[in-house]
């Protein structure tokens, strides 16, 4: 108890100039009090806002109840990247059904998408494969995609920088810029969960902001 977890917007240098469109301004209908305000209203397309926060803080709950929002007042769909095995279907059932009612269960969990993704060369394949999806337009799923979930962040950014830190830093270049090009290219709304410490997207990388 006590704990609490924190939104940061990762702007000021995205690859092209925020769209303004104030898509999830409705986050005052999940658990967390003062979300809102903190994100000046909601979370934006065109950008990736991260959760900062220790574990157990709530930031899984948190996107999770911003999932059954987006494909219930937003009609848009959903993909949930789990890095860390975090996903829990049950959970999900049980925020739907209690916010929305078991009618309209089935709809809601068809437009989640879950992909696994236990390391960050997975999770670039995931981001590439999402992206060949909407350019391509093959399912009919991706061309309703407005929120990209990626759970957690720091979960496969720490290992990479084990041992070979060259390396490491040169595939943190690259996710961060996947994560900020899918935002903006698309118009999607991207948040990533991370560690009490929170991180950036910047051009060179995603870097530790303390």
């Amino acid at each position: 108890m006590g704990q609490s977890i924190v939104l940061h917007p990762w702007r000021g240098d995205s690859p092209t100039p925020h769209s303004n469109d104030h898509f999830l301004s409705f986050l005052k209908s999940t658990p967390k009090e003062g979300l809102n305000e903190l994100l000046d209203g909601g979370l934006y397309t065109s950008e990736v806002t991260e959760i900062a926060g220790e574990i157990s803080s709530g930031k899984t709950q948190f996107c999770l109840s911003l999932c059954v929002s987006v494909v219930m007042k937003a009609r848009q769909n959903v993909v949930f990247i789990d890095t860390c095995g975090g996903f829990s279907a049950d959970r999900l059932t049980e925020i739907a059904e209690s916010l929305y009612g078991e009618e309209n269960l089935e709809h809601i969990l068809q437009s989640v998408k879950v992909i696994e993704a236990f390391d960050i060369f997975h999770l670039m394949t995931a981001l590439q494969t999402i992206k060949d999806k909407m350019v391509k337009k093959v399912d009919p799923f991706y061309d309703t995609l407005k929120l990209l979930v990626v759970d957690s962040i720091t979960a496969v950014i720490y290992p990479s920088l084990g041992g070979q830190q060259m390396d490491g830093h040169g595939l943190m270049v690259q996710l961060s810029l996947k994560l900020r090009h899918l935002a903006a290219d698309f118009s999607l709304c991207v948040l990533a969960t991370g560690g009490k410490t929170k991180i950036g997207i910047t051009e060179k990388g995603i870097e530790d902001w303390t």
